[in-house]
């Protein structure tokens, strides 16, 4: 963070010598006519600018009597103001320091208001654009308003605008009626004007309502992963330093609830992580950033069911390449092999992207039994494996993606048997007798079968004395 003191004195010494390049500051007379000298002139002549900063830069200015006493907090130069914020009025004149120093009160805070008080100084604010009962803000407050010493030409008054009130201002001179406290609704514009010695200097400020953008900004719900360092960001209108709360809630019953604190980095971002290792995947959520009782903004989300698959062998010899195909999921992560069990030696990690990716190789560990295929996912994004956090399995309590065995492949045991069809009967009939082959075809032993003999079935009178019978009979009818 940035010294308050620091910044302050860059700022306005870059606005005063810049001129016209701060934008925001003008010489006019006390008529309200343009001065005539040059904004590279103002070094020597009056100017007015703002700053914004967190709430607990008002804290620290009511105890600091220098801006150089105030440390690690941040400002902007802005001027846009909002709810629960500090903004910074800084007056610079000629010597200034040394007027405010003559007068009465015994710090830098009263004796600034006795100074505008006077006749050689004023501080003013009328509201802009058309409204029905113009106000004017209470900038000499005392339980809204403190002032440091900057260097011998500047002052800041510091104010709190949460505490800080607006006044009727029916004539519009910039100055409180009698009477008749209004509040500050933004959004309202103002215009203030610091007189001191006849020579007047005008900056506008404007009150806007805080907001809070989380990214992506693209449509469509936030994706998270039910595990540690889910991250969520995005920006903010309020100034560097502002602390913010960022809720994280599920829907269902029972909801699970989480709140992280983030504060406003000098670029308007903020970043709150969450440890979503106990919520329920698969469930809708909420996320809501806010600054105090004030929702800034928020959007709606999902934490995901990731699936991971693969293509993998159920058995590799040693010393041999473990192919791991197809490997498809739906978010990045890792291919993790395994000594024998779950939570084995690791042996080998590859990391692979959403969707499928290519065929991954890993050489096979000779002393591994058996190896165990797990797919992790890369919970923190870094590309690199974290297994014991906050990287975690695609499926915790599930089963691995895969067991491959490692050996070579068990012998042959499997007995093959051919089964042959019975010949059909051959039937001869002639004048005399009826006749009938037996007739076997021979096999031939085939390798690593069983051999098979074919036996066709015989008939009802054709047995082997049959067949000798009608013989004899035949051979002694030819006699």
């Amino acid at each position: 963070m940035t010294r308050f003191g620091w910044v302050l004195c860059l700022v306005v010494l870059g606005a005063v010598a810049g001129g016209a390049a701060a934008g925001s500051v003008a010489a006019v007379t006390d008529d309200g006519a343009a001065s005539t000298a040059a904004a590279s002139e103002q070094t020597t002549n009056v100017s007015i600018s703002t700053l914004t900063g967190p709430q607990r830069l008002f804290v620290a200015a009511r105890e600091a009597e220098t801006a150089d006493e105030i440390q690690n907090v941040s400002t902007t130069e802005s001027e846009v103001v909002y709810p629960r914020a500090t903004l910074v009025v800084l007056l610079s004149a000629p010597d200034l320091q040394t007027a405010v120093s003559r007068q009465s009160g015994d710090d830098t805070s009263e004796r600034l208001r006795s100074l505008l008080a006077s006749d050689r100084a004023v501080l003013r604010s009328s509201q802009s654009g058309v409204v029905d009962t113009p106000k004017t803000l209470a900038l000499t407050d005392s339980a809204a308003t403190t002032a440091v010493r900057v260097n011998a030409d500047i002052v800041a008054l510091a104010v709190n605008v949460s505490r800080l009130s607006a006044m009727h201002d029916r004539n519009g001179n910039g100055l409180a009626d009698d009477g008749g406290t209004a509040s500050v609704q933004p959004p309202e514009s103002y215009r203030l004007r610091f007189t001191y010695e006849g020579t007047t200097a005008r900056t506008d400020i404007r009150f806007e309502n805080p907001s809070a953008t989380l990214a992506p900004t693209t449509e469509g719900p936030l994706s998270f992963l039910a595990g540690a360092g889910q991250s969520v960001s995005g920006t903010t209108t309020l100034p560097a330093g502002t602390n913010l709360s960022v809720v994280f809630t599920t829907t269902g019953d029972p909801s699970f609830v989480q709140t992280r604190r983030a504060t406003v980095d000098d670029d308007s971002t903020f970043t709150a992580t969450f440890d979503l290792s106990d919520a329920p995947a698969g469930t809708n959520v909420t996320v809501v950033v806010r600054r105090g009782d004030r929702t800034l903004g928020g959007r709606t989300g999902r934490i995901e069911t990731p699936s991971a698959t693969a293509r993998v062998p159920s058995r590799v010899s040693p010393g041999d390449i473990l192919r791991i195909r197809s490997p498809t999921s739906s978010h990045p992560g890792f291919l993790v092999v395994r000594r024998n069990t779950t939570d084995g030696e690791i042996l080998a990690a590859r990391s692979f992207g959403a969707g499928e990716s290519e065929t991954r190789l890993i050489p096979v560990d000779r002393s591994a039994d058996r190896l165990v295929v797990q797919a992790y996912l890369d919970i923190d994004g870094n590309g690199r494996l974290d297994a014991d956090g906050p990287d975690r399995l695609f499926d915790p309590t599930g089963p691995p993606l895969a067991t491959v065995d490692v050996g070579p492949p068990p012998p042959d045991t499997t007995t093959r048997t051919r089964t042959a069809t019975p010949m059909p009967e051959t039937e001869t009939t002639t004048d005399t007798a009826t006749a009938a082959t037996d007739t076997a075809t021979p096999t031939r032993p085939d390798r690593g079968q069983t051999t098979v003999v074919v036996t066709p079935t015989s008939g009802p009178g054709f047995g082997v004395g049959t067949a000798l019978a009608a013989l004899v009979l035949f051979l002694l009818g030819r006699r």
